[in-house]
């Protein structure tokens, strides 16, 4: 059954007079957004992930902070996950109007290769599939394919920020891998800071510019400017609890359009293994456009299982 409203087209923009709502939004992903700067790029933003420390006790304000000592382990270049998780969304299609709830399953896999290249340099290549089924609505059923090559830097001298720049390109299909909706080319360039206040608490600061080198539909053709802010409160070694807000600017290049879009996100984090996680994450995003039917709101919440393994 399809959302009738989906397939309203907007005839005072040469936006809206080849694409829906849905598809705007299904360049970037539907359910609680990630940091700007991958895990494998910024690492967990916690000093126990960083530092090995003794477990806590009550002789360590006579005895100071202990640390513990660990033989120091092989580079590992390679990493691989697969994501399987579950949402609920109030608003499935991203309409201004007549929003419809949905349920939808979503699956990712994904292997990278980030070899140090010396200098404080390293490579980052990564491939990436996520498929989404919806429950009620099948006609929002999407895959997006997703490859990237770039090098970051670290800059130690310079409080840690981490440079990241690299191309990407990405294609979504419409429920079948060779029914092609959307596809771009484009780099990116990105810098972040992780501030850790103390072995439970840190935050992380980040800015993104992503420049549309092609796409088609060229309509869709922007720049996007992105900053996020997000704070972390390890409450156990096991149990992480998460917070930020991302805002973006999406200056459309081949239509008479801007749009601003702010997503605020909370998310619990239990790491059962060196490679398993369970995570139940909640949204909501508040998208502004000069397109009155563009604009929208949307509420998510869901949980994921995840498995990372590098080697």
């Amino acid at each position: 059954m399809r959302i009738a409203a989906y397939f309203l087209l907007l005839p005072t923009t040469l936006l809206a007079q080849v694409v829906t709502p849905g598809l705007i939004d299904r360049t970037q992903r539907p359910d609680a957004g990630p940091p700007l700067a991958t895990p494998e790029q910024r690492g967990d933003t916690s000093l126990a992930s960083e530092i090995p420390m003794a477990e806590e006790s009550p002789g360590d304000n006579d005895l100071g902070v202990q640390l513990l000592l660990k033989r120091q382990e092989r580079a590992r270049l390679f990493w691989t996950m697969a994501n399987l998780g579950i949402f609920g969304t109030n608003n499935a299609a991203r309409l201004a109007n007549n929003a419809e709830d949905d349920v939808y399953l979503s699956a990712l896999v994904g292997v990278g290769f980030q070899p140090a290249l010396g200098g404080n340099w390293f490579l980052d290549v990564g491939l990436t599939e996520e498929i989404y089924r919806y429950d009620k609505y099948s006609a929002l059923d999407f895959e997006s394919t997703e490859a990237r090559a770039g090098v970051i830097k670290v800059l130690p001298e310079f409080y840690n920020v981490v440079l990241g720049a690299g191309y990407s390109y990405r294609r979504l299909t419409d429920g079948d891998f060779s029914d092609e909706t959307y596809s771009r080319h484009a780099l990116a360039l990105t810098a972040q800071k992780v501030f850790i206040i103390d072995r439970k608490n840190s935050f992380y600061i980040a800015g993104t510019t992503e420049f549309d080198v092609q796409t088609d539909p060229e309509e869709l053709e922007r720049f996007e400017y992105s900053a996020q802010a997000g704070y972390d409160f390890r409450l156990t070694r096991a149990v992480k609890l998460s917070a930020y807000y991302r805002f973006g600017f999406r200056d459309y290049q081949n239509a008479d359009i801007d749009e601003s879009n702010h997503i605020v996100g909370v998310a619990a984090t239990w790491t059962i293994t060196e490679v398993a996680r369970l995570e139940a994450s909640a949204s909501w995003t508040d998208n502004n456009s000069e397109a009155d039917l563009l604009d929208y709101e949307a509420g998510t919440v869901g949980v994921a299982a995840n498995l990372r393994l590098q080697f």
